[in-house]
């Protein structure tokens, strides 16, 4: 709401541009630092990777506010790399998804019918190019990356099955007061434990049934109904927003789904940046044609 109160009223500047590269960058070097602890096998090694997020979700505001594409295609091209290196299945589906609805979007609002294709060409050179880089990964640096999404239909996405079943029991057997108004704040992680740990549900929505109960739960899908929403007005309008919108969105459906999201302040924090700035940007372009 801030974000986009702001940007409803204010145009970003070169500094803003600046700004976030050079804080894209920051979190790409630590992100390396921790990926070599998360190889070399120190450390838990879910929280040291876990941290490699802050890549996937600050790469939407690279994408806004960074003009030069060479700078802007550097730092997908980091972003990929620090995903696929993490071994984060969850964020490196999310990146590579988002990237691609990105892509076609981009294709799609293009006035002419030689630019769409022209971009559809660029989109299937990306894939090449990236298809290829996964493919040296997997054979020269041993992370195993095929071996680890393979498993997804055995190891129940690292257990969250067992997680999602702990929790969703315990929200059966809670009283009608509960279900309907919840257990409190992170009751998952601070009360529930699944699994004698402290840990989140892994999946926002279950998260918040348990936490926050029906009511919680039914505004929760109500808000993301609500960006879906707005996403395919962009995309009719062929707004120029659409693209980076629909990128948020995978990401946002994904994490939300199969990781922490809504319950994260930390990873959650650019991504309501950029929801703010798209709706405020789209917001005060359209009261500018309207005058």
């Amino acid at each position: 709401i801030v974000y986009y109160n702001f940007t409803c009223h204010n145009e970003m500047n070169k500094n803003t541009e600046n700004k976030t590269l050079i804080y894209y960058f920051i979190m790409c070097l630590i992100s390396v630092f921790l990926i070599k602890i998360h190889l070399a096998g120190n450390g838990n090694i879910g929280q040291v990777v876990f941290l490699t997020y802050y890549c996937l979700t600050a790469l939407p505001l690279v994408v806004i506010f960074v003009k030069g594409k060479n700078s802007r295609n550097l730092c997908i091209l980091l972003c990929v790399a620090i995903s696929v290196a993490s071994t984060k299945r969850t964020g490196t589906i999310a990146l590579i998804l988002g990237i691609f609805v990105m892509l076609v979007l981009d294709a799609h609002i293009q006035g002419s019918l030689k630019e769409k294709w022209k971009r559809y060409m660029y989109l299937f050179i990306a894939i090449c190019i990236g298809s290829g880089a996964v493919l040296y990964l997997e054979n020269r640096s041993g992370l195993e990356i095929f071996d680890r999404f393979s498993k997804l239909s055995t190891d129940g996405g690292s257990g969250r099955d067992v997680i999602w079943a702990i929790t969703l029991q315990a929200f059966n057997v809670s009283n009608l007061r509960e279900k309907i108004l919840g257990h409190g704040f992170q009751s998952v992680y601070y009360r529930l434990r699944p699994g004698g740990f402290s840990r989140f549900s892994h999946n926002s929505y279950i998260e918040y049934l348990y936490d926050y109960g029906i009511i919680g739960l039914s505004l929760l899908v109500l808000f993301v109904l609500f960006l879906i929403i707005i996403e395919i007005k962009f995309i009719r309008e062929k707004n120029k927003y659409a693209p980076v919108m629909g990128m948020l969105l995978i990401i946002t459906i994904f994490l939300s789904a199969f990781s922490y999201f809504f319950e994260e302040s930390n990873i959650i924090q650019p991504i309501a940046v950029a929801y703010g700035i798209i709706l405020g940007q789209a917001y005060k372009e359209r009261k500018r044609y309207e005058n």
